[in-house]
């Protein structure tokens, strides 16, 4: 079957799913629910699996290329890195002897331009503030970042932590033949 009918197929069976009353004030009510959302999980399996039956091929093909791609890019991109470092250590060589020819002499020099232009593009430098961390006890509370695949680990297993309440949320679970 052709994608598109196939996606048209799943809209018109979504569509009558929609449509369906969901009022539950009677056992009847209830059990003709219970049918509905088994009905809705199915469908969500078989659109899933329709997806991927489409979608695989398309998606493992991307991945070789990309992959191919970014292979070549490799070793260019260590280029560039050290290229902008061999930039960065001359500049700031070139400072440091202007510094330093400034403070003998008492004369005020130019320094290096921080903008290149040139016809297929420009270079220029750029600062951004990063951090390096010197001792983490000192690190206010309002940095650290919780862990909460871990509290949940350990509140499962009974363990008290100090400062969280284990909360129960409830859920109803569908799973299907």
């Amino acid at each position: 079957m052709r994608i598109e009918e196939k996606i048209k197929q799943i809209k018109k069976e979504v569509d009558e799913v929609q449509e369906q009353d969901i009022e539950i004030q009677s056992e009847e009510q209830k059990e003709k629910v219970e049918d509905l959302l088994i009905k809705i999980k199915k469908k969500i399996k078989e659109i899933e699996k329709a997806r991927e039956e489409y979608a695989k091929p398309f998606y493992r093909q991307y991945k070789k290329l990309s992959n191919k791609f970014k292979e070549q890019k490799k070793p260019l991109e260590k280029k560039e890195d050290r290229i902008k470092n061999a930039l960065l250590n001359y500049k700031e060589s070139k400072i440091k002897a202007i510094d330093e020819k400034e403070t003998k002499t008492g004369e005020v020099i130019p320094k290096p331009a921080g903008l290149v232009k040139k016809d297929e593009g420009t270079i220029s430098e750029m600062e951004r503030v990063d951090f390096k961390i010197l001792d983490k006890k000192k690190i206010p509370l309002e940095y650290l970042k919780v862990d909460k695949t871990k509290i949940r680990k350990d509140i499962k297993k009974g363990k008290e932590i100090s400062g969280i309440k284990k909360v129960i949320k409830k859920s109803v679970v569908v799973r299907t033949k």
